[in-house]
């Protein structure tokens, strides 16, 4: 566990200084690109748990791929992860005034650049996936940027944030439903993560298997993060805590959604044992338990 826990941190520094670099280089050509950019820095940089691009690293190092070569893509990771979050806090979504120990984005800049920065951090991401410095040919690029936008959109985070706004408003929402929610809102960009290296490699033996995990991966992650938003004051609005408290009753309350938690955490690990016996995958599942 403080091997794992060591390198996240080292991971989490390494990749910050990355990020760092990243923004400063972005132009500031006319008062539009200033703002968007001082808006990108408010909540792209700075205390974040970079868990995403972490799995790309470890589901590239199973495939002998170096984190070096992936750079673009741990960057992309972020900024698509980063865009979901403003999206999600701003007042139509869940009206969140924190995040990550700040103000909200759309508290301190308003919700036009919010949401432009948000959109900002999408078409970036994919530059930074066709970027030439990106060094692996164009077709693979290609089935990435596919596999990305299936799991950001329509097919995955996009439905998965409309669920969760329609589950607020139905207080009739069956567990099914909680648990179809957190599968496109969290899981399908987990899924994505976990399966990169086999996807670069264009393994299309174990795609399929290690999507499956990222799933359970996800489903894991996002369970912890609803324990710990109902026990613990985070400053989540009312109809949030609403959805998140409702889906832990529909498991039995916190003893058994615990325990599902364990459940679903042991036959992730079976999972990742048949697949990648060197995958400090299984580690990386603990990790995120141990934080309750």
């Amino acid at each position: 566990m403080n091997e794992i826990r060591t390198q996240i941190k080292e991971f989490q520094q390494w990749l910050g200084s990355i990020l760092n670099r990243r923004v400063s280089l972005l132009p500031e050509n006319d008062i539009a690109q200033k703002r968007i950019k001082n808006a990108i820095s408010h909540s792209l940089l700075g205390n974040a748990k970079r868990i995403r691009p972490f799995i790309i690293a470890k589901s590239c190092e199973m495939y002998g791929i170096s984190k070096e070569e992936v750079i673009n893509l741990f960057v992309a990771i972020e900024y698509i992860h980063c865009y979901s979050l403003i999206h999600d806090d701003m007042p139509c979504m869940d009206n969140s005034d924190e995040r990550r120990g700040k103000p909200a984005l759309h508290k301190v800049y308003g919700d036009a650049t919010a949401l432009l920065t948000g959109n900002s951090l999408v078409s970036l991401a994919f530059d930074e996936i066709l970027n030439e410095s990106f060094q692996f040919e164009n077709y693979i690029k290609i089935h990435l940027m596919q596999n990305l936008s299936k799991a950001i959109g329509y097919h995955g985070m996009m439905a998965g944030q409309m669920l969760d706004l329609l589950i607020v408003q139905d207080r009739n929402s069956t567990t099914e439903e909680f648990i179809h929610m957190n599968k496109l809102k969290t899981g399908e960009l987990f899924a994505f993560c976990v399966s990169v290296g086999a996807t670069l490699k264009q393994n299309s033996h174990t795609i399929q298997d290690l999507q499956n995990i990222g799933y359970d991966i996800g489903y894991i992650f996002q369970l912890v993060d609803d324990i710990l938003d109902i026990t613990e004051d985070v400053g989540k609005n009312e109809g949030e805590i609403f959805a998140k408290r409702t889906f832990i009753e529909h498991l039995g309350g916190l003893s058994d959604a615990k325990q599902h938690l364990l459940m679903i955490a042991e036959q992730a690990k079976s999972k990742i044992s048949r697949v990648a016996k060197q995958s400090q995958l299984s580690d990386l599942i603990d990790y995120i338990i141990n934080q309750l």
